[in-house]
């Protein structure tokens, strides 16, 4: 059994993500919070096979709280699930610990190929976000 944790504060986005997650594992191992603090403590009683984090919570900043579970739980697998496009935040995440970066955009083409990359070890970056760095050519900073 896959155990996952998605933590987001969007409601409609934790509903969205879970469904896709259950439909493809089960609903055994998928949970969810909307809360920065309930993260930690959840991570705090057990690892997972893999925390899926986004980047803009109300509570703190997802890079912060990358920063927390890391801290606390250096073998976590994490990856970002955010809108944020910009390199530069999936530069930060990467140098922070996170194992992957998926755009929500993409997610429905990026999730499980991202999921299935890190479950085996590795690591996963959306295509988008290489090529930008590739080029030179820095994505615009989201609003």
């Amino acid at each position: 059994m896959v155990t996952i944790l998605v933590v987001d504060d969007s409601e409609p986005m934790l509903t969205a993500v879970c469904g896709a997650l259950t439909e493809v594992f089960g609903g055994e191992g998928i949970e969810s919070t909307t809360s920065c603090a309930e993260a930690l403590r959840i991570v705090i009683e057990r690892p997972y096979d893999i925390v899926l984090l986004d980047i803009s919570m109300k509570e703190m900043s997802g890079l912060t709280l990358l920063k927390q579970l890391i801290q606390l739980r250096p073998a976590q697998p994490v990856i970002m699930l955010t809108a944020h496009r910009a390199h530069l935040f999936a530069a930060e995440a990467s140098r922070l610990g996170a194992r992957g970066y998926v755009e929500k955009m993409s997610a429905p083409l990026s999730l499980f190929p991202a999921i299935k990359a890190v479950l085996a070890g590795g690591r996963y970056f959306d295509e988008s976000l290489v090529s930008h760095r590739r080029t030179g050519e820095v994505p615009p900073h989201p609003q």
